[in-house]
């Protein structure tokens, strides 16, 4: 399940801050819209721990979510990404890990890169 842009920020905020995580997530691997994020998060070194506000800068489809989240626990969303060689999905994937330390969430994703070049 991932959120739709459309959704009115009313039944955002009805949902639990940890569905709204896995929404927000599953939305910026997912949709085309959000290559930025990917864009950004691949120029950035393997392994670095970033906020998403600094990804998602200039997306302002996402800035309602991200003010969400970031008011339910007055921290934000961190990112990083790892090669991962060992994936039995064959060569080029890639671990996007999500974590947001107040809630001990995380979320992670296997991604292909060579999708994205």
């Amino acid at each position: 399940m991932t959120l739709d842009i459309d959704r009115n920020i009313e039944q955002q905020e009805e949902m639990e801050l940890e569905d709204q995580l896995s929404c927000l997530t599953a939305d910026l691997i997912e949709y085309k819209k959000n290559k930025d994020f990917i864009k950004n998060l691949f120029n950035i070194e393997s392994g670095k721990w970033t906020d998403i506000n600094i990804l998602c800068q200039g997306m302002s489809h996402l800035q309602k979510q991200l003010e969400l989240i970031k008011n339910c626990c007055n921290e934000q969303l961190k990112v990083t990404w790892l090669d991962y060689p060992v994936s039995t999905m064959g060569e080029g994937y890639c671990l996007i890990i999500f974590y947001l330390e107040c809630l001990h969430w995380d979320n992670v994703a296997l991604y292909n890169k060579k999708d994205f070049i």
